[in-house]
């Protein structure tokens, strides 16, 4: 129930991915469901620079449309390069480092696209075979959201943000660093996660 785990197969100097295409419905009927949040992670987005002995590489690829939304990961890992067209979100290995088998400890190859209120979406995982050799690929997509070292989510000072939703109403919890020069924060709210408007206003002493 949490992750999806394919195996791909790919045959020498061929580029391709497995697309999956899902949508909501609440359970035993066919009435169409909006999820409040949604959070999906690539795991294990690696490479190998020397994929059969001759120096010719193989890269995976992850490409995830929740009809828009952000996108989390470690900006300083520089294993991956994330772009984002349209409501695309793109991560590509660069860094040709393999990871054996599926796990989460390296969160330098992977990455968190995040949005509200998903009625459907698409994930595609891929592999960019340049080598002479056809290769077995282990995959793996997680439906969490996880947290990164300089990710473009936590801007400093920034510590801490999270929420809990319960009796419907939505607790918030932030923490910013002891030293920091913030003399305002500004909460805002979103029904569509693109137009925000401003909701409360906190003044901090500096």
């Amino acid at each position: 129930n949490d992750a999806l785990q394919p195996t791909l197969r790919i045959a020498p100097h061929k580029k391709g991915h497995l697309e999956m295409s899902f949508q909501f419905y609440i359970g035993g009927t066919l009435l169409p469901y909006t999820a409040t949040a949604l959070n999906v992670t690539p795991i294990d987005v690696d490479g190998l620079l020397n994929a059969d002995g001759a120096n010719n590489p193989l890269y995976e690829y992850d490409e995830i449309n929740i009809n828009g939304g952000v996108v989390g990961f470690d900006g300083d890992g520089g294993e991956l390069v994330i772009s984002q067209s349209g409501n695309w979100f793109i991560g590509r290995n660069v860094g040709g480092i393999d990871y054996p088998a599926r796990d989460t400890s390296a969160k330098q190859v992977m990455f968190t696209v995040s949005n509200v209120l998903v009625s459907s979406f698409i994930i595609r995982v891929g592999v960019d075979n340049q080598s002479n050799n056809s290769a077995d690929r282990l995959r793996s997509v997680y439906f969490k959201r996880f947290l990164y070292n300089n990710s473009p989510l936590a801007a400093q000072p920034l510590t801490v943000f999270n929420g809990n939703m319960g009796d419907k109403k939505v607790t918030l919890n932030w923490t910013l660093a002891e030293i920091n020069t913030i003399g305002t924060v500004e909460l805002e709210r979103s029904y569509n996660a693109r137009e925000f408007s401003t909701i409360a206003n906190y003044w901090l002493d500096v």
